[in-house]
C-alpha cells in the first residue's frame, strides 16, 4: 500500500494527524463534564477547532449531548437561528423523525425545511421560511432549548460557540444579552465559547458593562511545547519509514516556532521532498521552506504593497530585532519608524489587518512564513 503524507494542515484533524495535546484535552473534558462555562482563546490556527471536535468526540462516549455551531460563516440573525437549530437537532438527534418530533415539541408553531446530510453521522439542517418574521423570539426559545433537552433526558449538553467574537456583527450586544439571561439558569448544560480575535473577545467577556463578563473560565491556549511537538513530529516521519534526526526536528521547531499550523505545513512539504531519500536533512527542509515561500510569494507581495513605508519598515524591524521593544529610541531612529506615537500607530494598522498580534506581551507576526518571506526577499 502507498505510503500517504502524515502531516495534514488547513483543516480540523483528528486521530494520528492530531499534534500532543493531552493535558488540555484532560483539564477542557472534565470542565465541561462539571459543567463549567469556558472561554477558550487562541490566535488563528493553533489547533482549537480540532481540539474541541477531538474533545467532544471524549464526551460524546461519556454520555453527554454536543451541540456544535461556527458562527465564522454566519452573516444574518435568522442564518444564526437557523444554524443554532440545525446544530442543536444534529447534537441532540439521529435519526429524521426524531427531529421532527424535537421541532414539534419546542417549536410547534414552525414549520421548517429539513435537509439531512450524512449517512453515518447524519448532520441535520434547518431553514425556516420567510414568512418566519419575528426571529428574535425563535431565538430567544433556541436558548433555552439545549436546558429543556437535558431536564428532560437528564443528560449534561455541552454547547460550543466557534469563533464566538462574530456575534458582534449579528446585532452583537442584543444576542449577548438574551443569551445571558438564559443560560444563567442552566444547571444542566455546559457552554465553551471560542475565539481568535482578542480584542473582541475580551470587549466581551472581560469588559465589566458587558453582558458576558466573567460568565466562565478563561482558557488561552498555548503552542504545544517543543518536547510533546518535537516526539509527534518524529513518529510521523519514522512512521512512514523516513528517518529524521533531533537536530533536524530542532530547525524546524526553530522556524515555525512550535506553531501548529505551520509546523504542519512545514512537515508537509519536507515529506514531500524526502519520500524518495527517505531521510530529511537540512536541504530538505531549506527546499520545502523555500517551496512555501514562492508559492505564497503573491499573497505577500500584494500584502506588503498594501503598506506605508512605515508599516513595512516596523516589519523589518520586528524580523531583523526579535528581542527588542519596538518603542525604542534606538529601534526608531534606526529603522527610520518616525516617532513613537507613530509606531503606536503603526502596529494598530497592523494588528487591526491581523499581519501581527499580541502575544506573551509582545508583538509577533500573524503569519511565520510572511516573516520568512521578508527575511529572505526584503532584508537580503
Amino acid at each position: 500500500m502507498r505510503l500517504l503524507n502524515p502531516f495534514k494542515f488547513g483543516e480540523a484533524v483528528n486521530g494520528e494527524y492530531f499534534g500532543d495535546r493531552e493535558n488540555e484535552i484532560k483539564i477542557l473534558s472534565l470542565d465541561l463534564l462539571g459543567g463549567q462555562n469556558i472561554i477558550l482563546y487562541s490566535p488563528r490556527r493553533y489547533g482549537k477547532t480540532s481540539l474541541v471536535l477531538k474533545i467532544l468526540k471524549h464526551l460524546k462516549e461519556e454520555g453527554c449531548l454536543c451541540i456544535y455551531i461556527d458562527l465564522f460563516p454566519i452573516q444574518t440573525k435568522r442564518k444564526f437561528s437557523q444554524k443554532l437549530s440545525s446544530a442543536i437537532a444534529s447534537g441532540t438527534s439521529k435519526k429524521i423523525g426524531e427531529v421532527i418530533k424535537l421541532l414539534k415539541e419546542y417549536f410547534p408553531s414552525i414549520i421548517p425545511k429539513i435537509t439531512i446530510k450524512g449517512k453515518e453521522s447524519p448532520e441535520f439542517e434547518i431553514e425556516f421560511g420567510d414568512g418566519e418574521k419575528d426571529i428574535d423570539e425563535v431565538l430567544e426559545k433556541l436558548y433555552d432549548t439545549p436546558n429543556l433537552i437535558a431536564e428532560k433526558r437528564k443528560k449534561r449538553v455541552v454547547v460550543v460557540f466557534d469563533e464566538f467574537q462574530e456575534v458582534r456583527n449579528l446585532d452583537g450586544e442584543n444576542i449577548e444579552k438574551a443569551l445571558r439571561a438564559k443560560i444563567q439558569h442552566h444547571q444542566n448544560v455546559a457552554y465553551l465559547f471560542m475565539g481568535s480575535k482578542r480584542h473582541l473577545m475580551d470587549r466581551i467577556f472581560n469588559k465589566k458593562s458587558a453582558p458576558f463578563y466573567k460568565i466562565g473560565k478563561f482558557i488561552y491556549l498555548q503552542k504545544i511545547p517543543e518536547e510533546g511537538f518535537a516526539q509527534f513530529i518524529k513518529k510521523r516521519f519514522n512512521d512512514t519509514a523516513l528517518e529524521i534526526g533531533n537536530e533536524e526536528i530542532k530547525k524546524i521547531l526553530e522556524i515555525t516556532q512550535c506553531h501548529p499550523y505551520y509546523t504542519q505545513m512545514l512537515c508537509h512539504e519536507i515529506w514531500n521532498e524526502s519520500f524518495k531519500k527517505k531521510v530529511v536533512e537540512d536541504e530538505e527542509i531549506e527546499n520545502a521552506l523555500r517551496f512555501i515561500l514562492l508559492n505564497q510569494s503573491y499573497t505577500f507581495t500584494v500584502i506588503w504593497d498594501s503598506l506605508s513605508v512605515k508599516q513595512r519598515n516596523l516589519l523589518i524591524a520586528m524580523t531583523n530585532e526579535e528581542k527588542v521593544m519596538l518603542h525604542s529610541q534606538d529601534i526608531i531612529f534606526k529603522y527610520e519608524l518616525g516617532s513613537a506615537a507613530t509606531v503606536s500607530k503603526s502596529i494598530k494598522i497592523l494588528e487591526k489587518k491581523e499581519i501581527i498580534e499580541r502575544e506573551n506581551r509582545k508583538y509577533v507576526f500573524s503569519d511565520l512564513f510572511f516573516k520568512e518571506w521578508i527575511k529572505e526577499v526584503i532584508c537580503k
